[in-house]
């Protein structure tokens, strides 16, 4: 009488897993086939003119100036931030 018996580690091995790695399992194949490429969605996206935005680095360079300007008081990065952030956009006329 012959009875099959599994050693641990053998529904790992059919999975493709190596058993033996020292502590750390081993990550899984990947059996991901898609394909790579666009994704398509019923969203509609932004048209060709898009809104003047200010940036982080533009911020960041006036409220330096304004900072400087003032005598470079401490204790005011906020204010100078907001101040810088009201003038660009008011410059390029955002709300």
């Amino acid at each position: 009488m012959s009875t099959n018996k599994r050693s641990k580690g053998s529904a790992a091995q059919a999975n493709g897993r190596k058993t033996h790695t020292r502590g750390k399992v081993a990550p899984l194949k990947s059996t991901d086939n898609r394909k790579s490429g666009p994704v398509k969605s019923g969203a509609k996206t932004k048209s060709a003119k898009s809104e003047p935005t200010v940036s982080y680095d533009q911020i960041a360079q006036r409220a330096a100036s304004i900072w400087h300007k003032r005598g470079c008081i401490p204790g005011q990065d906020e204010q100078n931030w907001h101040e810088a952030e009201a003038q660009l956009k008011d410059e390029l006329g955002i709300e």
